[in-house]
């Protein structure tokens, strides 16, 4: 039950549009510009460098933070690679 609750929270983690998040934050719809894509690197050609870091370091957390608790909480090895693929 343990694994299916923290692959299911990890999916959802890892399912945050950061890259619509900070656009809109910003007042743009980063899907309607440049690229259309919600990535960092489209967000730093339509906003600049600093709402860019923000969607990387951001998009960085939704995987890691997933994965270092996996780590901390678990004595299997398959269970925070289990938990990366999910997010």
């Amino acid at each position: 039950m343990r694994l299916f609750l923290a692959l299911i929270l990890s999916f959802l983690a890892g399912s945050i549009p950061f890259g619509v998040i900070v656009g809109k934050r910003y007042g743009l719809d980063v899907r309607s510009q440049g690229s259309k894509n919600i990535g960092a690197t489209n967000v730093v050609r339509t906003l600049g460098l600093e709402p860019a870091v923000m969607t990387l370091l951001l998009d960085l957390a939704k995987g890691a933070i997933p994965v270092s608790l996996a780590f901390a909480n678990s004595a299997s090895p398959l269970f925070p690679v289990l938990v990366g693929c999910a997010a």
